[in-house]
Protein backbone atom coordinates (compact mmCIF):
# COMPACT_ATOMS: atom_id res chain seq x y z
CA UNK A 1 0.00 0.00 0.00
CA UNK A 2 1.56 3.05 -1.28
CA UNK A 3 0.24 6.47 0.56
CA UNK A 4 2.85 9.09 -0.87
CA UNK A 5 4.68 11.32 0.33
CA UNK A 6 4.19 11.50 3.67
CA UNK A 7 3.76 15.30 5.54
CA UNK A 8 4.23 15.63 9.08
CA UNK A 9 6.01 14.74 11.94
CA UNK A 10 5.19 11.51 13.69
CA UNK A 11 6.30 10.82 17.17
CA UNK A 12 6.60 7.07 18.86
CA UNK A 13 4.40 7.42 21.98
CA UNK A 14 2.56 4.84 24.09
CA UNK A 15 -1.13 4.97 23.89
CA UNK A 16 -2.79 7.56 26.61
CA UNK A 17 0.29 9.75 26.57
CA UNK A 18 -0.78 13.20 27.49
CA UNK A 19 -0.16 15.91 24.50
CA UNK A 20 -0.23 19.17 24.13
CA UNK A 21 -0.73 21.77 21.30
CA UNK A 22 2.07 23.59 20.25
CA UNK A 23 0.24 27.06 19.34
CA UNK A 24 -2.52 29.34 20.13
CA UNK A 25 -5.75 28.82 18.69
CA UNK A 26 -9.30 27.44 18.02
CA UNK A 27 -10.27 24.07 17.96
CA UNK A 28 -11.97 23.23 14.99
CA UNK A 29 -11.65 19.53 14.75
CA UNK A 30 -12.11 17.47 17.73
CA UNK A 31 -13.64 14.22 16.43
CA UNK A 32 -12.96 10.65 14.95
CA UNK A 33 -12.00 10.90 11.03
CA UNK A 34 -12.27 13.70 8.59
CA UNK A 35 -15.14 15.92 8.04
CA UNK A 36 -16.45 15.88 4.51
CA UNK A 37 -14.98 19.08 3.48
CA UNK A 38 -11.22 17.43 3.37
CA UNK A 39 -10.99 14.53 0.49
CA UNK A 40 -8.60 11.32 0.04
CA UNK A 41 -7.40 13.53 -3.35
CA UNK A 42 -6.81 16.22 -1.87
CA UNK A 43 -4.37 14.21 0.75
CA UNK A 44 -3.73 11.38 -0.83
CA UNK A 45 -4.99 9.30 2.07
CA UNK A 46 -7.93 7.20 3.30
CA UNK A 47 -10.40 9.34 4.77
CA UNK A 48 -10.48 7.56 7.70
CA UNK A 49 -6.59 7.21 8.00
CA UNK A 50 -6.41 9.87 10.95
CA UNK A 51 -8.72 8.68 13.16
CA UNK A 52 -9.49 10.18 16.38
CA UNK A 53 -8.40 13.82 15.17
CA UNK A 54 -7.92 17.17 16.77
CA UNK A 55 -7.21 20.96 14.39
CA UNK A 56 -5.87 23.98 15.99
CA UNK A 57 -6.59 26.85 13.73
CA UNK A 58 -4.25 29.66 14.61
CA UNK A 59 -4.77 33.47 14.03
CA UNK A 60 -2.30 33.62 11.05
CA UNK A 61 -4.40 31.17 8.90
CA UNK A 62 -2.29 27.75 10.09
CA UNK A 63 -3.93 24.67 10.66
CA UNK A 64 -1.86 22.40 12.87
CA UNK A 65 -3.59 18.55 13.32
CA UNK A 66 -3.17 16.12 15.50
CA UNK A 67 -3.32 11.98 14.94
CA UNK A 68 -4.18 8.83 15.86
CA UNK A 69 -5.32 10.26 19.19
CA UNK A 70 -7.11 8.44 22.01
CA UNK A 71 -8.98 11.00 23.60
CA UNK A 72 -9.79 14.49 23.07
CA UNK A 73 -11.35 16.32 26.06
CA UNK A 74 -11.31 19.57 24.38
CA UNK A 75 -14.57 20.55 22.46
CA UNK A 76 -15.02 22.41 18.91
CA UNK A 77 -15.08 25.77 18.92
CA UNK A 78 -13.08 26.69 22.40
CA UNK A 79 -9.78 28.82 21.98
CA UNK A 80 -6.57 26.88 23.57
CA UNK A 81 -3.04 28.03 24.54
CA UNK A 82 0.10 27.25 23.49
CA UNK A 83 1.24 24.15 25.99
CA UNK A 84 -2.31 23.28 26.43
CA UNK A 85 -3.06 19.40 27.17
CA UNK A 86 -5.51 18.94 24.30
CA UNK A 87 -5.31 15.42 23.69
CA UNK A 88 -4.19 11.90 24.47
CA UNK A 89 -1.92 9.57 21.92
CA UNK A 90 -3.38 6.89 20.59
CA UNK A 91 -3.30 4.06 17.59
CA UNK A 92 -6.65 5.25 15.79
CA UNK A 93 -6.63 5.15 11.66
CA UNK A 94 -4.63 4.05 9.95
CA UNK A 95 -1.06 3.12 11.81
CA UNK A 96 0.75 0.48 12.32
CA UNK A 97 1.30 1.04 16.14
CA UNK A 98 0.66 3.46 18.51
CA UNK A 99 2.23 6.94 18.01
CA UNK A 100 1.16 10.76 17.26
CA UNK A 101 0.77 12.29 13.85
CA UNK A 102 0.99 16.43 14.07
CA UNK A 103 1.14 18.03 10.76
CA UNK A 104 0.56 21.58 9.45
CA UNK A 105 -2.30 22.60 6.64
CA UNK A 106 -1.47 26.07 4.63
CA UNK A 107 -4.16 27.33 2.47
CA UNK A 108 -5.69 23.55 2.81
CA UNK A 109 -2.60 21.66 1.89
CA UNK A 110 -0.35 20.31 4.09
CA UNK A 111 3.53 21.37 4.28
CA UNK A 112 6.01 20.21 5.83
CA UNK A 113 6.17 21.48 9.22
CA UNK A 114 10.03 21.84 9.78
CA UNK A 115 12.00 19.72 12.85
CA UNK A 116 10.27 19.09 16.13
CA UNK A 117 10.29 22.15 19.19
CA UNK A 118 13.33 21.83 21.23
CA UNK A 119 12.55 19.98 24.59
Amino acid sequence: MNFGQHFGLDYDCPIGTTGTVRYAGRVVIARADWPDMWTAQQFNVYPKAWGLYLEIERENGEHWGYAHLSRIPVPEGIKVAAGDACYETGESGLTYGPHLHEQLIVAGKRVDPGPPPAA
